[in-house]
């Protein structure tokens, strides 16, 4: 029998305990057992052995049983501990892969240009431009952003280009497809079912985004209802079911695709691929089973009819009005466009009451950030990206820092036209009207840090400019301007701070740069500071090689 089911983890502590104490006494007595050795050898093995059993008393008698994995309880803290994982591990770090959000203005109330679709009520944001759920149907946000690399920005600034052509030359491609039913009720009861875990929230809107994952479009057909949901697994996009009850004709369903569409096709699988000259969405293989609990488990493939832009469903000869049953394709977009770094965490940061935050998903140039509870529970996801008005966080991946002691986030922009701006999100997510100024002379932000300065907190942000040689700025809420610095004393533009650090006992700065691909020799230096930090107080620099 082993000791688990023989001893509770207190009985095992008390023994532990009484050996300690006997052993403790022991060395004690035989310390002084001694008479022969002289009093000043006598003293010395007294005092060693004294500390070598108080050490040996406190190293057995207070280790926990639990890290002995001796009792029951033990195993069940253990498991506890592995279920206060982050819940977003799930591959979906920033709670949008799996739930329709609602719109609390973040996406305005009707798109520009698209008015007939009607008010926008929910959003996905699982893929990498918002898909917009409205009163008549549906509409799928795409975005071609060409991220020019280092390499060609330099070429452009040599080739006498100004800030407004390079800008323009790398201006996103922006497409609109939108999905719509036909002849349906015009106003049907559109109810959202299964709320989700958190809320998010959209920087300059004040107001919170709930999230669910089901919304429902009830008798939106006559006896027929439209329900947008998800399936599990990996795979991003939405799902939709129209519920066919007994007596509804199913032929009265009509889709119709518009905007930006340059064609319409089934493939050899039998998906329905709907394509703009940027990107394609991707319906399934539609699959019908009837509504009877007995039968659900076995599914039909259906097939669609396409009369030009026009779109309808082609049942199998067992599926007609006298039995109600379901059909439920699932859609989403090609592999191009759902973000590189869909669900991947790229940078983490904390603040003193022990809450986790995760910046990174999306592409390179939006990022998100989720709040975790010290227990790993998802609290809020801020999306990174906005529609009203213009602003975006982390654009190439930019800086960004919590105020350790408050809780409120700094957010800044890697890079941006006419300079970065930082906002700031208070502890519960929401943008407390904190921007900073935009400089010109300092377009790029890569890492900000968060700086006690002895009560007087601040923020290093590190990062450079273009034809400026700004590497370094503080920025001291609420003042709004940041101050720069040129830390490396190098002349010219384009030296770019990629990271930084501060040692917390001495706050001297260790910094590492990125410099135009013209002076190699001056790339990938490493610079050693101390505080005030300036080009004066340049310790020592080494290349990295």
């Amino acid at each position: 029998m082993n000791v688990e089911t023989r001893y509770s983890s207190a009985q095992v502590v008390s023994m532990q305990r009484l050996a300690a104490v006997f052993l403790y006494h022991f060395l004690i007595i035989f310390s002084y057992s001694k008479p022969t050795m002289t009093y000043q050898v006598n003293s010395q093995i007294k005092l060693t052995q004294l500390f070598i059993s108080s050490i040996l008393f406190f190293s057995i008698a207070l280790i926990p049983a639990h890290s002995q994995n001796i009792t029951q309880k033990d195993k069940t803290v253990t498991a506890n501990k592995k279920q206060n994982a982050l819940t977003g591990n799930n591959k979906d770090l920033f709670g949008t892969g799996s739930r329709y959000i609602k719109n609390v203005g973040q996406y305005g109330d009707t798109l520009a240009n698209y008015g007939n679709m009607g008010s926008i009520l929910y959003g996905y944001e699982g893929l990498e431009m918002p898909i917009l759920f409205t009163t008549k149907g549906v509409i799928h946000l795409q975005r071609n952003q060409h991220q020019g690399s280092y390499k060609e920005r330099a070429a452009m600034i040599a080739a006498g280009m100004t800030k407004e052509e390079r800008k323009k030359k790398n201006a996103p491609l922006d497409r609109v497809i939108t999905f719509e039913w036909l002849n349906a009720n015009p106003n049907p009861e559109i109810v959202a079912e299964e709320i989700a875990e958190g809320y998010h929230v959209y920087g300059l809107i004040k107001q919170k985004a709930y999230a669910y994952k089901k919304v429902i479009y009830k008798n939106l057909y006559r006896g027929i209802d439209a329900v947008y949901s998800f399936i599990a697994g990996d795979k991003r996009g939405y799902e939709y079911s129209l519920e066919v009850n007994a007596g509804a004709d199913i032929n009265k369903v009509k889709m119709k695709y518009g905007g930006d569409v340059k064609s319409i096709a089934i493939d050899k699988e039998g998906r329905l691929i709907i394509k703009s000259d940027i990107d394609a969405i991707i319906q399934s293989v539609p699959l019908c089973y009837f509504s009877n609990a007995n039968t659900k488990g076995i599914k039909t493939k259906a097939s669609y009819l396409i009369n030009k832009d026009e779109i309808k469903f082609k049942l199998p000869e067992s599926y007609g009005a006298e039995r109600g049953f379901v059909i439920d394709p699932f859609v989403t977009n090609t592999t191009a466009l759902t973000g590189s770094n869909a669900g991947k965490a790229k940078d983490i940061d904390f603040d003193y009451a022990g809450n986790i935050f995760v910046g990174g998903g999306g592409s390179g140039s939006v990022q998100q950030l989720a709040k975790f509870s010290p227990a790993g529970v998802l609290l809020w996801s801020f999306s990174g990206s906005l529609t009203t008005p213009f602003w975006n966080f982390g654009g190439s991946y930019g800086g960004w820092v919590v105020d350790k002691v408050g809780g409120g986030v700094y957010l800044g922009q890697g890079i941006a036209g006419g300079g970065f701006s930082v906002i700031r999100l208070n502890a519960a997510g929401v943008y407390d009207n904190y921007i900073s100024t935009a400089n010109n002379n300092f377009a790029e932000n890569w890492k900000m840090i968060w700086s006690c300065n002895g009560g007087t907190p601040n923020i290093l942000i590190a990062g450079g400019g273009g034809s400026a040689n700004n590497e370094l700025a503080l920025l001291a809420p609420p003042l709004l301007n940041p101050a720069t610095s040129n830390l490396s004393g190098l002349s010219g533009g384009h030296n770019d701070i990629s990271d930084i650090v501060i040692d917390p006992i001495s706050n001297e700065m260790f910094t590492i740069y990125s410099t135009p691909v013209s002076i190699t020799s001056q790339d990938n230096i490493i610079y050693k500071h101390r505080p005030p930090y300036n080009a004066s107080t340049l310790a020592w620099q080494a290349p990295t090689t």
